[in-house]
């Protein structure tokens, strides 16, 4: 796993690496750390060349770099460490405390909180944020005086005092005939920028785009391309639609593997893998994703994530891409909020699962150069990607299109119990705990599903969430049961993560930990 952090005495002046297998500088001037890559020109640069940017630039450092990354910066003559992600605030979170007078600063939680040896409490102010949508917007974690980099800011460190100060990352306006003109040329060149060495990693869904990835990788690359893709052992897979799209791609290499009743027991290493920066009901199949592609060799994927949000109008609107949406206990629907969604959810949750198994995720929709054709787009796209779509349904063969978007990604939660006495335990174990006895009555993933009076947000999600099964719609009480267990799983992570992080020491492998010992059947 790569690890970025440090320590910085303000008293002292002194700045001590604290990293894991990332690229590092030192001279007597500077340290500099690079989790990614920071590129200017299209030319990746090296540790020395990015510190003598910024000294030249400051912080509009960040107008003229691209790429995905978190770059630290310590200038040992001024005493002042400044930390930068890309716009996306990168796959991996930044996080950062202060005790006996130093800042610590890592990309894993768990290094963090040994290192700085912080006293570890919950913080109970953003439990119900965490609750509504799986995420705590903004600088807040869910433990108390731990904070992590906003969006569309740059943490500080100067003069024995640390602060996050905006920064601006440019996104250029052109017209929308020249993105309709280029969207296919910009488009491939991120892909194939996306690609090195003497063989392809991606993982392949019935979608649009790993679809488009796949087709970019198979047309332009005489390489072997390895693929991965993750169903469910009952309920809805797209594995026999991938199965059959995989055919039609001579040079793929297909690994599957399902998500199943199992897959609950691997709950508490999940939740120490993601270090309680997001909850989401996908992380299950993501984790499978993950461990298919650390089992086969392989320590890099070239992903799709963060496609639909980046075309999504709202993404480029001001009021839905702030850093700090300042509302607390708010449900931001994952349609009107893209940016929000896509960062702190989908990016976040491929990003440091696939790190914490070793792999190098890459991502051909965040680069750069293709932003301005989004934004130029978002009048055609809407919120559905239809220029995108357009595209795709011009150069895919009618074999790998008849099967696109007919079955959802995500598996069903029902499929992660063996039985409806398993179910029925889960349910009793979790409400009966501290937390959900404390934060029960509140709303939790858009809307309280066991308290039908609460259900918020219930128009949004059950528009997302009906869906065909086998010709057949599933029936309401199952639609609400699969709503109910998600708030559960949301509750049982929040007492997973209290325990594995908050008490005692914390513990240096949770795979063997089980379930019903974290949240103890009554």
């Amino acid at each position: 796993m790569k690890v970025l952090g440090g320590k910085f005495d303000y008293e002292l002046n002194r700045h001590e690496l604290l990293s894991e297998d990332i690229s590092t500088f030192s001279s007597d001037e500077f340290d500099v750390q690079v989790f990614g890559k920071v590129k200017y020109d299209s030319r990746e640069l090296t540790p020395e060349e990015i510190f003598k940017l910024w000294k030249s630039c400051g912080n509009s450092f960040t107008e003229r770099i691209e790429g995905v990354f978190i770059v630290s910066l310590f200038d040992k003559i001024n005493g002042t460490l400044s930390i930068f992600h890309d716009r996306s605030s990168s796959p991996v979170a930044l996080y950062y405390t202060e005790n006996n007078g130093s800042l610590y600063y890592s990309t894993s939680l768990k290094c963090l909180l040994v290192q700085s040896n912080i006293k570890r409490v919950l913080n109970e102010d953003y439990v119900e944020d965490f609750l509504i949508n799986g995420y705590i917007v903004g600088e807040q974690t869910l433990v108390k005086n731990v904070f992590k980099l906003k969006f569309f800011h740059a943490l500080n460190a100067h003069g024995g005092k640390a602060c996050q100060l905006e920064v601006k990352y440019i996104v250029d306006d052109i017209s929308q005939l020249e993105a309709i003109k280029n969207w296919t040329s910009v488009l491939d060149e991120s892909i194939r920028e996306c690609v090195s060495g003497e063989e392809i990693n991606s993982p392949l869904s019935s979608g649009y785009d790993s679809n488009y990835i796949l087709y970019i990788e198979n047309r332009d690359f005489d390489l072997p391309i390895n693929c991965f893709s993750v169903g469910g052992k009952t309920g809805k897979s797209e594995l026999p639609l991938v199965e059959e799209n995989a055919k039609q791609f001579p040079k793929v290499s297909l690994r599957t593997a399902l998500t199943d009743e199992s897959s609950l027991e691997h709950f508490p290493e999940i939740v120490y893998r993601l270090e309680g920066a997001i909850f989401e009901c996908g992380l299950f199949l993501q984790y499978a994703l993950a461990k298919l592609v650390s089992d086969a060799g392989k320590n890099s994927l070239i992903c799709g994530e963060v496609a639909d949000q980046i075309m999504n109008l709202n993404y480029f609107d001001s009021e839905r891409s702030a850093a700090d949406y300042g509302e607390k206990n708010k449900y931001y629907e994952f349609a009107e909020y893209p940016m929000a969604y896509g960062h702190y959810v989908i990016l976040k949750k491929n990003g440091i699962l696939c790190n914490s198994f070793g792999i190098e995720s890459r991502y051909p929709f965040l680069n750069k150069r293709l932003l301005p054709l989004t934004k130029a787009l978002v009048h055609i796209n809407k919120k559905d990607k239809r220029f995108h779509v357009a595209t795709c349904e011009q150069l895919l063969n009618e074999v790998v299109l008849s099967n696109i978007s007919k079955i959802g990604g995500s598996t069903d939660v029902h499929s992660l119990f063996t039985s409806k006495e398993e179910m029925n335990r889960f349910i009793k174990a979790v409400k009966a705990s501290d937390l959900y006895k404390k934060h029960g009555d509140k709303a939790s993933l858009g809307g309280n599903f066991y308290n039908i009076d609460k259900r918020k947000s219930f128009s949004d999600l059950a528009r997302k969430a009906f869906y065909a099964l086998k010709g057949k719609q599933i029936k309401k009480d199952y639609f609400f049961e699969e709503a109910g267990l998600r708030e559960l799983l949301c509750y049982a992570y929040v007492i997973i993560f209290e325990k594995l992080f908050l008490t005692d020491d914390i513990v240096e492998d949770a795979s063997r930990i089980k379930l019903y010992d974290l949240i103890p059947l009554v």
